[in-house]
């Protein structure tokens, strides 16, 4: 009898204490801020809770293994990318990794971006390694047709299925009578891409696209060298890279210093307005121009017109420097 008397205590602190337990992880609410973090299929009950744990996204970890193994769930928990409010609670976690409700990612890809960077970006939210996304990008020749645009990418996606999304956002934005311009300017819609690719980079201020265009179609037309300097930089690797006269005669087929005409393909994935810069470019005689360095450009009509937009501009930053030195 006196056995049966402690069995029953004991069985009541221990459900009083697990009641106590349970109401500190049901009705203490989680926090609105969120971290994504990566479940890796080989992961254990005691690394995935210890790994949720120091990124401070689970409450009470004893609490949240103890109910993983006395419901039995503890070979149910699914792996992928998974999105949790900080200091989740444990039957919120345990929810989520039993039924494989994996993160959606929401990504934003800037207008001018390569597809190398947009694989980096892919890299950083553990969707797709850069290598994964290059490999299917380059192979399929999508550089210029992903899209840039805000996107919610399933974890779920693999790196072909997340190119063909952005692909998508490309196909929904392209009208059907930009063929018909496109031949009227006599471009190809690659053609437009790639040269509206060029526009992106070039241009920081959308009122001046058009005109940049109508620059880059009129030495076209004349057959003369586009001389776009982010060409050279996209076969470099790097937009950063400063050019030099020795930069200038690297050799490759996207160096439109050496060649003429466009390059073999898009540099960078333009936005809507550059596409349509492209497609419709203002009705200039303009040859040339020069950065003045606050984003707008200067346009010239000559050889010597551009020469001499070069000298005042340089003229005048110097001006800028000495002044700014003078006491």
């Amino acid at each position: 009898m006196r056995k049966k008397y402690i069995l029953i205590i004991v069985t009541v602190f221990l459900g009083g204490l697990l009641l106590f337990l349970l109401a500190m992880g049901i009705f203490l609410p989680s926090h609105a801020k969120t971290e994504t973090v990566r479940i890796a299929p080989e992961m254990t009950l005691m690394e995935i809770t210890n790994h949720l744990s120091r990124k401070g996204l689970l409450r009470a970890p004893r609490l949240f293994i103890f109910v993983t193994k006395i419901s039995g769930k503890e070979r149910k928990l699914k792996a992928g990318l998974y999105e949790f409010p900080l200091q989740s609670r444990p039957f919120q976690a345990l929810r989520k990794l039993v039924r494989g409700e994996t993160a959606v990612v929401r990504i934003t890809i800037p207008e001018g971006w390569s597809a190398r960077e947009i694989g980096n970006l892919l890299e950083s939210k553990e969707l797709c390694t850069q290598k994964e996304f290059l490999s299917v990008t380059l192979e399929k020749k999508m550089e210029g047709f992903l899209f840039p645009n805000t996107y919610l990418i399933s974890s779920e996606f693999s790196a072909a299925k997340i190119a063909l999304t952005l692909v998508d956002g490309f196909n929904s934005i392209w009208k059907p009578e930009w063929d018909l311009q496109a031949k009227r300017v006599g471009l190809s819609q690659k053609d437009v891409v790639t040269l509206s690719s060029i526009i992106e980079r070039e241009a920081q201020v959308n009122a001046e696209k058009s005109v940049i265009s109508s620059v880059f179609h009129n030495r076209l037309r004349r057959k003369m060298q586009l001389e776009a300097d982010p060409t050279i930089l996209y076969a470099l690797g790097s937009w950063s890279t400063r050019l030099t006269r020795d930069l200038l005669r690297t050799k490759s087929p996207y160096n439109t210093y050496l060649h003429r005409g466009l390059p073999p393909g898009p540099i960078c994935n333009p936005g809507e307005q550059s596409i349509k810069a492209a497609l419709y470019p203002a009705r200039t005689d303009y040859l040339f121009f020069v950065a003045v360095g606050d984003g707008t450009h200067v346009f010239s009509r000559t050889s010597a017109g551009h020469n001499a937009a070069i000298r005042e501009i340089k003229l005048r930053k110097a001006t800028q420097v000495d002044t700014w030195k003078s006491p």
